[in-house]
C-alpha cells in the first residue's frame, strides 16, 4: 500500500512521518504545487531519518511531472514555462531530486527517485490512461512504462482491459480513488460481510479485494495516525484470516461476486 500525499497542504511533512510509524514505507508525490507539496513530502522523509532511523534504501519514493496543461492556469510551476519541453522535464526532476533528498545538503548525485510518473499526459479533465492510449505508448517508445497510475472505479469500468494489459506486460497497476469513489461498491454486500466476517472495517475489506488483483498497488491517502496504522494492520490481519482453509469457501464466494461486480472473470484462488 501507498501513502498518497495529495491535497495535504502544511501537514503534508507531519502525515508523512506519522504514515512511516504507522507502517508505510512506500509515498507518492508530484512536482505539481497546486495539489502537492513536495518539499514537505521530502520534510517529512528526512524526520523519518532523523528521529525513526529510516534508511533510504528500505523506502520506495515516487514523484510526477506534469506539463504545462496539467499544472493549472495561473498556478506556480517548477520549471520555465517559456522553456522547452526536454528543459521542463529536466529542471522539474532535479527539483524532485532537490526535495526528496533524505539528508539536507546531500549532492544531487547521491539522490534517487524510485519511480517517475508522467502524470495527466493528455490535455483534458480525466487524468486515466485509456488501454488504447496505453497500447500506443507501448507501441512508440523504447523504454516502456513500469507503472499506471489509474482512479478505480466504475466510470473507467474498474479498468479491467489496462489492468489485463498490465499484467502482461509487467507492468503494474496502481490504483487511487478507491474508497472516495466507490461508495456503492464500499457499502455493497460482499464488502460488507468480508467486513464481518474477518472483524475488519469495511474500507478494509475492500483495500483487501483490490490488492487481491493481480498485479495492483492501492494508493491510501487518509490523513488520520489511527486511520494509517489499522488499515495496515488489518489488511495484514485480513490476510492472515483468509489463508485458513476453513474460510476458502466463503472468500471464494466474495471474491467471486467482487469480480463480477467490477466486471472482471473469476480466476479462483485467494
Amino acid at each position: 500500500m501507498i501513502y498518497g500525499t495529495a491535497w495535504k497542504g502544511d501537514q503534508t511533512a507531519d502525515l508523512v512521518a506519522h504514515a512511516f510509524e504507522a507502517g508505510f514505507r512506500a509515498f507518492d508525490t508530484a512536482a505539481q504545487p497546486r495539489h502537492y507539496r513536495e518539499e514537505l513530502v521530502g520534510k517529512g522523509i528526512r524526520i523519518c531519518v532523523a528521529k525513526f532511523g529510516a534508511k533510504r534504501e528500505d523506502l520506495y519514493i515516487q514523484t510526477k511531472f506534469l506539463g504545462l496543461a496539467g499544472q493549472g492556469a495561473g498556478q506556480e510551476v517548477p520549471y520555465d514555462p517559456a522553456s522547452s519541453l526536454t528543459e521542463q522535464v529536466r529542471t522539474s526532476i532535479i527539483g524532485s531530486l532537490s526535495n526528496l533528498a533524505p539528508e539536507e545538503h546531500l549532492p544531487l548525485t547521491q539522490v534517487f527517485i524510485d519511480c517517475l510518473i508522467l502524470h495527466a499526459p493528455f490535455q483534458r479533465l480525466e487524468d486515466t490512461l485509456s488501454l488504447q492510449e496505453l497500447q500506443g505508448l507501448c507501441q512508440h517508445v523504447k523504454i516502456k512504462p513500469s507503472v499506471v497510475q489509474n482512479a478505480f472505479h466504475s466510470g473507467t469500468k474498474s479498468d479491467v482491459d489496462v489492468r489485463k494489459f498490465c499484467v502482461q506486460n509487467g507492468i503494474v497497476y496502481q490504483a487511487f480513488s478507491t474508497l472516495t469513489a466507490n461508495p456503492e461498491l464500499l457499502s455493497s454486500d460482499f464488502v460488507s460481510s468480508l467486513a464481518s466476517e474477518a472483524g475488519m472495517e469495511r474500507a478494509v475489506a475492500l483495500y483487501y479485494l483490490i490488492e487481491k488483483l493481480e498485479n495492483v498497488n492501492v494508493l491510501n491517502g487518509t490523513t488520520k495516525a489511527e486511520t494509517m496504522k489499522r488499515d495496515l494492520e488489518q489488511v495484514l490481519e485480513l490476510k492472515d484470516w483468509a489463508s485458513s482453509s476453513s474460510h476458502a469457501e466463503e472468500l471464494a464466494v466474495i471474491t467471486s461476486q467482487f469480480r463480477a461486480y467490477i466486471g472482471e472473470r473469476d480466476e479462483g484462488g485467494t
